[in-house]
């Protein structure tokens, strides 16, 4: 007898970050070094409880998202 999307999941946050820094190797060459890092405080988000009433795991959450990712690039500009 419930309604639809009666049951509520926890929040999600995202905390995104990049930096990046240009140096000069010549007048007309130059370097591009970027830091990028997705869920940068590690902070742990979980799914949504499983809603499959005829399942075992009713009502559990069992997944999380992806934990935090870290990317570097180098860019030669000329």
């Amino acid at each position: 007898t419930a309604g639809r999307s009666t049951a509520i999941g926890p929040g999600i946050i995202g905390t995104d970050f990049s930096a990046r820094k240009i140096t000069a190797i010549t007048e007309r060459v130059k370097t591009e070094f970027r830091a990028e890092f997705f869920n940068a405080a590690n902070h742990p988000n979980f799914s949504f409880p499983n809603r499959n009433h005829g399942d075992t795991n009713f009502g559990r959450v069992t997944d999380t998202a992806d934990p935090r990712i870290i990317q570097f690039g180098l860019k030669l500009v000329f």
